[in-house]
């Protein structure tokens, strides 16, 4: 019945529309969406973890949606190192409405379904601002790089350090 009643288009495609507001009309039928694109995200996030690991990258970043409301800070493992792309709300806000047309009751519904936002940065390793424009961000970016290598460098010293310990006689 929903198929026919216009969530698909005559292609075949998902009309998104239609569906944000079935989504936002009927809970059970939100969370069976959210339980399917949580499951199709799930595994091309493993994909992609295997694919990097299989082609020895020293770094790999992923966007990861929803990634601690669904838990997945505790399935990984080694667990990655979490970064929190901060941006106001009402910044993200106007950005939306620009770039992809969201109406306000859009987002509204979105961030209502999601964690709090002070709550998801907490759980973050580490946290940077989005409140620039573009080519700030990609020198925050820069900088978190070379700052994730200082930590790996660091985390390797320890190790070694560790194993020194370990294998030097009292």
């Amino acid at each position: 019945d929903r198929l026919r009643g216009g969530l698909l288009t005559t292609g075949g495609a998902v009309n998104r529309t239609a569906l944000m507001a079935a989504m936002q009309k009927d809970p059970v039928l939100r969370r069976d969406v959210e339980q399917t694109v949580h499951a199709l995200t799930r595994q091309r996030i493993d994909d992609f973890w295997q694919q990097q690991e299989s082609k020895g990258a020293a770094l790999a970043a992923a966007e990861i949606p929803l990634y601690f409301e669904c838990g997945w800070q505790k399935v990984f493992n080694p667990a990655p190192f979490s970064v929190g792309v901060h941006c106001p709300l009402s910044l993200r806000s106007a950005r939306t409405a620009k770039n992809r047309g969201w109406s306000q009751e859009k987002m509204a519904a979105l961030e209502e379904w999601q964690w709090p936002e002070a709550r998801k940065m907490a759980a973050c390793d580490l946290v940077i601002a989005n409140e620039d424009d573009l080519p700030r961000l990609h020198e925050k970016a820069a900088d978190l790089i070379e700052k994730l290598r200082l930590l790996e460098q660091e985390k390797r010293e320890e190790q070694s350090r560790t194993l020194v310990r370990l294998w030097t006689p009292s």
